[in-house]
C-alpha cells in the first residue's frame, strides 16, 4: 500500500469518508501544499504527526473538503418545504442542516420558511459540518457571486449587494446556529430534540459502507416520527429501502419517515428544476403504459425500484433515442446503482442533446467534484450559472 493509500485510510477512520473517490493526482498535490504549510520536509514525519494528532488530521481534512453549495441548490426541495410548512399543523418546528458547508443551505431554509408564513420565533435552524472553516463562513453570513446560481428573483430583500459580495440580513443570519461536529461520531447531536426537517444531502454518496450504515441510524434517531428528510437525488432510494416513504413532488428528493401520506399537492411552480407533473399513482400504470411511460420511470424510481426503472428507460431510449429527459432519468438511475461511469455517459448524452439542460449540467458538476476534478467541475458549474443569468426560470423536461 502506498503513503497516499494509508493516508486515505486512515482519514477514512476518522470521518468514514471514501477519500479513494479523490483524484490521485489531486490528493497528492493536498498533501504536498500542506506539509509545505505546517512545516514538514519529511513525509514520514508528516504521516507520523498525522496519525498521532486529531489536530493535524483535522486540518488536512480541511484542506480536502472543497465547499460544493450554493443558495436555494436544486430548488425543488426548498419549493417543497414551503408547501410542508404551510400544511404544518402547528407548533414549533425543529429543522437541522447536516453537513451544511458554508451555510447557504441552512440559510437557504430559513429564507424558505420565513416565505411559508411561519413566524422566526416558531422554528429554529441547526446547521452542523466537520469543517471549522466552512462553520465560521457559515457564521460570517457574506458570500460571493458563486454561491449565487440560481435566480434570486423574490429573495433579493434578504441581502445588501456590495461590489464583490452579498451580506445576509441580520435577522436570518439569526435564526441559524452553526457547530462544528461530525456526524459519525457516536454522540452526534445526543443531547438535542428529534428534529421535524432534516437536510442531509450528497453526503451519503462519499461514505464507506460502514459509515453509510452509522449515518443511516443516525439520522433515523435525529429524525422525528413522520418528519421530513431531504437527502441528494441518487441518495434517495437507500433510505426508501429503510422503509421511509417518497414524497410524491418533483425534484423534491424528499422522504418521510413513517407511513406513507398523501399531502396536498403543490401549487404549479416554475422552476429550473421542476418538472411540469407528478408522477401518477401506481394503480394507473398497467400494461404498456407501465413499459414504455418515462412518469413510470419516475415513480418505480421514487419508490426505490431502481433497477426496474432502468429497465424502463432502455425501453424508452430504445423507441425514442433522442429525447435528453431519458437519458438524464437513466443518469441519475446509474449514479444511485454506484454505475458512475455509466451515469456520465448519460448526462453526457443529455448535454449532448440539449447544451442547455441545467439539470445534467449540476450533476456532472458534482461528479467531477467527486473525482477531485475541480477544474472541469467548476466549467459545468459555470455553464449551468449562465443558463440562470440568462434569466432562464425553467427547463421543462419535454414529455
Amino acid at each position: 500500500m502506498t503513503g497516499d493509500e494509508s493516508l486515505r485510510d486512515l482519514l477514512a477512520e476518522a470521518t468514514g469518508i471514501n477519500f479513494r473517490l479523490l483524484d490521485k493526482v489531486a490528493f497528492a498535490r493536498s498533501v504536498g501544499e500542506m506539509m509545505v504549510r505546517r512545516g514538514y520536509t519529511v513525509r514520514e514525519e508528516y504521516e507520523a504527526a498525522l496519525l498521532g494528532s486529531a489536530d493535524e488530521r483535522q486540518q488536512l481534512i480541511e484542506k480536502l473538503a472543497i465547499p460544493e453549495t450554493w443558495f436555494f441548490r436544486d430548488r425543488g426541495p426548498f419549493e417543497y418545504l414551503k408547501e410542508w410548512a404551510r400544511n404544518f399543523p402547528g407548533g414549533f418546528v425543529r429543522v437541522l442542516s447536516a453537513p451544511c458547508s458554508t451555510g447557504e443551505e441552512p440559510y437557504s431554509i430559513a429564507i424558505s420558511l420565513l416565505e411559508a408564513g411561519l413566524r422566526p420565533d416558531h422554528f429554529s435552524v441547526d446547521a452542523v459540518d466537520i469543517s471549522q472553516r466552512a462553520v465560521e463562513a457559515g457564521v460570517r453570513a457574506v458570500y460571493r457571486k458563486s454561491s449565487f446560481r440560481e435566480p434570486l428573483e423574490g429573495y433579493r430583500h434578504y441581502f445588501t449587494e456590495t461590489e464583490k459580495a452579498f451580506a445576509l440580513s441580520p435577522e436570518v443570519a439569526r435564526l441559524v446556529r452553526f457547530r462544528q461536529d461530525n456526524l459519525m461520531n457516536p454522540s452526534f447531536l445526543r443531547e438535542q430534540e428529534p428534529y421535524q426537517v432534516v437536510f442531509c444531502r450528497n453526503l451519503l454518496i462519499y461514505l464507506m459502507d460502514e459509515a453509510r450504515r452509522k449515518l443511516l441510524n443516525t439520522v433515523g434517531r435525529l429524525l422525528a416520527p413522520d418528519g421530513l428528510l431531504v437527502v441528494g437525488a441518487s441518495e434517495l432510494s437507500a433510505f426508501i429501502q429503510m422503509g421511509y416513504s417518497a414524497v410524491p413532488h418533483p425534484y423534491s428528493f424528499a422522504c418521510r419517515k413513517g407511513p406513507a401520506k398523501s399531502p396536498p399537492p403543490p401549487p404549479p411552480v416554475s422552476r429550473p428544476l421542476q418538472r411540469e407533473t407528478a408522477a401518477p399513482s401506481a394503480d394507473s400504470l398497467s400494461g404498456p403504459v407501465r413499459e414504455a411511460s418515462l412518469d413510470a420511470a419516475w415513480l418505480l424510481a421514487n419508490a426505490g425500484e431502481l433497477e426496474q426503472a432502468a429497465e424502463v428507460c432502455d425501453r424508452l431510449l430504445v423507441r425514442e433515442p433522442a429525447r435528453p429527459e431519458h437519458y438524464y432519468l437513466k443518469g441519475l438511475l446509474s449514479e444511485a446503482l454506484g454505475q458512475l461511469e455509466a451515469a456520465e455517459d448519460s448526462f453526457r448524452k443529455t448535454l449532448y442533446l440539449d447544451p442547455d439542460h441545467y439539470p445534467a449540467l449540476l450533476q456532472m458538476s458534482t461528479l467531477c467534484q467527486r473525482r477531485g476534478e475541480h477544474s472541469k467541475s467548476a466549467l459545468f458549474r459555470t455553464r449551468a450559472r449562465r443558463i440562470a443569468e440568462r434569466g432562464v426560470e425553467s427547463h421543462e423536461l419535454h414529455r
